[in-house]
């Protein structure tokens, strides 16, 4: 996806020599018309931010920094103020066990993971004893290895490379 721009005298249209976007949510004029401000994400993996574009020259600044997702965004007419809309995402991993009752085993479920970052994909190793993750808790989604209680986090995959899936070998 490009931002494009139409100059409504000329009718010339262009796009901004800023980078791909894998989502635009939107987009208004600072109020002294050299750049734009663009709620969206370059990567599949990366929440909404809101982002300056200049307009000259294409330079692409961030805002909004972070783990929450940005979106709707408007320039106060100062120009040195914005609104936007933030939403925070946040999921937790958790030890079920399934040898008692739905209640039971409900009654005996524990957080094993904490904070603010999304993790997914878990994976019990062959021994039991450990757990792989997909988690942004480095700044982009890596897969992680822990003990199964939750503890001694290490991160195995390092980048914006957008690791998702992993798999434990039978021989762990």
């Amino acid at each position: 996806r490009k931002v494009m721009v139409k100059n409504l005298e000329t009718g010339a249209t262009r796009a901004l020599p800023a980078p791909g976007w894998m989502q635009l949510s939107d987009l208004e004029w600072a109020r002294d018309g050299k750049s734009l401000y663009v709620a969206g994400s370059r990567s599949w993996g990366q929440r909404g931010q809101i982002w300056r574009i200049g307009l000259a020259d294409g330079a692409v600044q961030l805002v909004t920094p972070g783990f929450h997702d940005y979106g709707s965004v408007s320039v106060r007419q100062s120009g040195n103020a914005l609104a936007a809309v933030r939403t925070t995402l946040a999921s937790h991993l958790w030890y079920v066990p399934t040898t008692g009752t739905p209640e039971e085993n409900g009654a005996q479920a524990r957080q094993i993971t904490r904070g603010t970052a999304l993790v997914g994909n878990p994976r019990v190793a062959p021994d039991g004893k450990h757990l792989t993750v997909v988690s942004e808790a480095g700044g982009e989604m890596n897969i992680w290895v822990m003990d199964l209680d939750g503890t001694n986090h290490r991160q195995l995959t390092y980048g914006a490379s957008q690791d998702f899936w992993q798999a434990w070998s039978p021989d762990g």
